[in-house]
């Protein structure tokens, strides 16, 4: 389905996929007439993206009943509590709202052309990146170039150098140039991985990063084990290099501490556990966090549990989940898990439906990479992967954040999987197209 009148419309998603990457928070709270600029996006695609073609594809992949299921009754909880709390109750039904872009994206990923412009886009991001890690470096130089806008919650934040995605695109785009290189250059695609890797670890030291790092070399062992291996010892070789560093005299410093071996990784995962503090109670703060989440968990359950109401419809939209005020008085509104926030705000049945909807959207990429895996050098394989490794991160960072509360990671989320379905469908139908 090649089509002019698409172009705008695919204009449209890689923009909103590339300010949300890189802006994160910034753009997120961008508004335009009290509007996220998000969703103004959002309402010209669902006016011109939304037709029976598309529809059509859902329906065949056997996926359509449940999200529209599972939107009609967020939706209508929404309208009924926007009337009541106003704008923030957008914010809240951010995971479900964002949903919208799988519909745009599978129109716009229907035309076989906008896979290769997706190619030469993330090979742009990737250029981006290194961009981005020479203005944190020169932080405080570029930041006095950005403009700083206001949440409605009352957060503050620099538009274009925010930085609270640049710790998760850079474990992603670490694994770009494995991925897509052409193979003639195998030590610098190592290097790369290495070094995003590396910094990523050292300087934001979070616990997230690790637990995707772990997560996706355990996955990819099913998929590729003797690269998988090669990665993973190239990973630790460079780890080892640490205490070699300091003894020279080159401190390893970043958010939490200084980094004097492996076992700093190790520990700083370990204060996840309520308690935990460390040997040198390095990790007290951190452990402190934990504590508090368990708290908030505890919290969240206890009052979806009180009646039968709320457990099987949720608290919906509007309300903050969890009674905290952080430092600056900014109310906390999830208890940092995505699972248990969309439990809490559409219910038993809103949670289950949505559990269904992403193992059918996970069953979807196994048919796809079952299509494209006789031709691993086609860049249409090489998409899927790339998107499976975004993928598997966000649903991993979701049990220790409400990661899909966020536009910056559920937008990208929901286009990604409209590309993924796309392609699933163009598989089906054209052969030659699974060898592209």
């Amino acid at each position: 389905m090649v089509n002019k009148n698409i172009r705008p419309f695919t204009l449209i998603i890689f923009v909103l996929f590339f300010c949300n990457l890189f802006f994160g928070h910034g753009f997120q709270i961008l508004t335009f007439v009290n509007i996220p600029l998000n969703y103004l996006f959002l309402i010209i695609l669902v006016l011109f993206t939304f037709n029976k073609h598309t529809f059509s594809i859902l329906k065949i992949i056997k996926i359509n009943s449940i999200i529209y299921f599972f939107l009609f009754l967020n939706f209508i909880r929404l309208i009924l509590n926007t009337s009541e709390f106003g704008l923030i109750a957008l914010r809240d039904a951010t995971y479900s709202i964002d949903m919208l872009f799988l519909f745009a994206s599978l129109f716009i990923f229907s035309n076989a052309e906008a896979f290769h412009k997706f190619v030469n886009f993330l090979k742009f991001s990737f250029f981006f990146v290194f961009l981005f890690i020479v203005f944190w470096f020169f932080n405080d130089f570029f930041e006095k170039f950005s403009p700083r806008i206001s949440s409605v919650t009352g957060q503050s934040s620099s538009l274009f150098f925010n930085w609270s995605t640049i710790s998760f695109y850079l474990i992603w785009f670490s694994f770009y140039r494995i991925i897509f290189s052409d193979k003639k250059n195998k030590i610098l695609d190592l290097v790369i991985l290495l070094s995003f890797i590396l910094f990523s670890l050292i300087v934001f030291q979070r616990r997230f990063i690790y637990l995707c790092l772990i997560s996706l070399f355990l996955v990819s062992i099913f998929f590729n084990k003797k690269d998988t291996f090669k990665i993973l010892t190239i990973l630790l070789i460079g780890i080892m290099v640490i205490p070699i560093l300091n003894y020279i005299g080159i401190s390893l410093e970043g958010k939490i501490g200084k980094i004097s071996n492996i076992f700093f990784f190790v520990e700083h995962l370990s204060s996840a556990l309520p308690g935990y503090t460390g040997n040198d109670n390095e990790f007290i703060v951190s452990s402190g966090t934990a504590e508090k989440r368990l708290e908030f968990f505890s919290y969240v359950l206890q009052k979806q549990l009180s009646n039968l109401y709320l457990f099987l419809f949720g608290s919906g939209f509007g309300q903050p989940l969890i009674d905290f005020v952080a430092t600056g008085g900014i109310t906390v509104r999830e208890p940092h898990n995505m699972y248990l926030t969309i439990f809490a705000r559409s219910g038993f049945i809103g949670f289950i439906l949505f559990l269904l909807i992403n193992l059918r959207l996970i069953k979807i990429w196994f048919e796809t990479y079952n299509f494209l895996k006789i031709k691993k050098n086609s860049l249409n394989y090489k998409l899927l992967i790339f998107s499976g490794i975004y993928f598997l991160f966000i649903y991993v960072m979701g049990l220790s954040d409400s990661t899909l509360s966020n536009n910056y990671y559920s937008i990208n989320f929901y286009i990604l999987w409209g590309m993924v379905i796309s392609l699933n469908n163009l598989c089906r139908l054209n052969e030659n197209f699974s060898n592209s």
